[in-house]
């Protein structure tokens, strides 16, 4: 407050309401004050006196808006949670918290590979004006937990959100042992067609497997607990043409071809020449 040209400050009140007063006070560039209870928009009065007893008419008054209460809990949106994605820079959306008094000014976003948010892998990223958040630095294949909480314009800051799991499968399935051997030659004509297939991340998607010979889409067998594809039929003589495509549950998808050759007739008997008979 400046009030010069003059005598000079030397006391100061305050009140909440214009017409109760505290005490006059030696006069200070700062004042601890208790605003009334409750939360809302307060006004603040103070007036100061001079070395000859003059008093600032009209006082002094300020708004000030009291928030002691947390914002709202924000519900989460997508990824839905249990999401198996093969994208490891999924956009996570909420719907926005409320706050009615001061109203919300950012959010905190937390993923980790821990339900409790406790391991190495921790991220946290603060003042998030948005109800969404894409991480700059793509999340390894695993599960990871995500949750959010809102801060209002006061700084109070609200409780997390459920927790919600993702899992980050960005790796094909494998395709391997192949039966019979790519480029192979054999003598059976009804031969076990066969191979494993395998992935670690979100597990096989079993209606994605499909197995076709000679162009031609087969109703193999599929054993979940080895991995196993197998057909078998009676075959012609000659090559043999096998495509064997799967996709795992996060949408990732490979394909192997291989080829063989059923050879049932065996050789001519070789005829003799030299030395002639007898």
């Amino acid at each position: 407050v400046d009030m010069s040209p003059g005598s000079g400050l030397v006391y100061m009140r305050f009140s909440n309401d214009g017409s109760t007063w505290s005490p006059w006070e030696a006069y200070s560039t700062s004042k601890s004050w208790n605003l009334t209870s409750g939360d809302g928009q307060k006004r603040v009065y103070a007036q100061f006196k001079d070395r000859v007893g003059l008093e600032s008419s009209p006082p002094s008054s300020d708004d000030i808006v009291l928030d002691t209460t947390k914002p709202s809990i924000p519900s989460l949106s997508s990824p839905p949670n249990g999401t198996i994605t093969n994208d490891n820079r999924p956009t996570f959306t909420w719907n926005p918290a409320t706050d009615l008094t001061s109203g919300i000014a950012s959010y905190t976003f937390q993923v980790d590979t821990s339900p409790l948010f406790s391991s190495e892998n921790l991220r946290t990223i603060t003042g998030i004006a948005t109800t969404s958040y894409k991480p700059d630095i793509p999340l390894r294949e695993g599960t990871w937990y995500w949750h959010v909480r809102a801060v209002d314009r006061a700084g109070n800051i609200g409780s997390w959100s459920d927790n919600w799991r993702l899992i980050v499968d960005v790796g094909p399935p494998s395709i391997e042992n192949l039966k019979p051997e790519n480029n192979s030659y054999i003598k059976d004509n009804r031969p076990l067609i066969s191979a494993i297939v395998k992935d670690a991340g979100s597990g096989i998607d079993n209606n994605t497997i499909r197995l076709t010979l000679d162009n031609i889409v087969k109703s193999h067998t599929y054993h979940p607990e080895n991995g196993q594809v197998k057909y078998q039929e009676a075959l012609a003589e000659g090559r043999h043409e096998v495509k064997l495509s799967v996709s795992d549950k996060a949408g990732n998808s490979r394909t192997v071809a291989w080829s063989f050759v059923v050879d049932t007739t065996p050789p001519a008997a070789p005829s003799l020449r030299l030395p002639e008979n007898n």
